[in-house]
């Protein structure tokens, strides 16, 4: 059961990302907003590393660690969100409101998927 949730993970996960990286960057080059590396390629590359290792983790920890999935989830999006941010900071983007879908986009993705497949585990365990 949790590896073919894993799989399933990890498939949606890229095809997902994939897909709204390629019609993000689509846009930027259509409106001639030309970044180099930008905030986007590390807000998608982080999200993705980050939303698989914490979602991979999360699916594996189901069976030992069940009744305490929901705060594992909030840890590690809270987790996410501050080491985004400071990492950002650190490399010298700033983050501000002309450009904050470009962080948030990658982020609500990674977000709604891992919501889905937490749901979807929770609702499979036996309690």
């Amino acid at each position: 059961m949790q590896s073919r949730l894993a799989i399933q993970f990890i498939l949606s996960l890229f095809v997902a990302l994939g897909i709204a990286y390629g019609v993000h960057q689509s846009q930027l080059h259509h409106t001639a907003l030309k970044t180099g590396f930008s905030l986007v390629h590390f807000s998608y590359l982080f999200n993705g590393i980050f939303t698989l290792i914490t979602g991979l983790l999360i699916i594996f920890l189901s069976v030992k660690f069940k009744d305490y999935l929901g705060f594992i989830f909030l840890g590690s999006s809270t987790l996410k969100l501050a080491i985004f941010f400071g990492i950002s900071k650190w490399l010298g983007f700033a983050i501000d409101k002309a450009n904050f879908l470009e962080f948030f986009i990658a982020y609500v993705i990674c977000l709604v998927l891992e919501i889905y497949f937490l749901s979807r585990l929770l609702n499979n365990l036996k309690y």
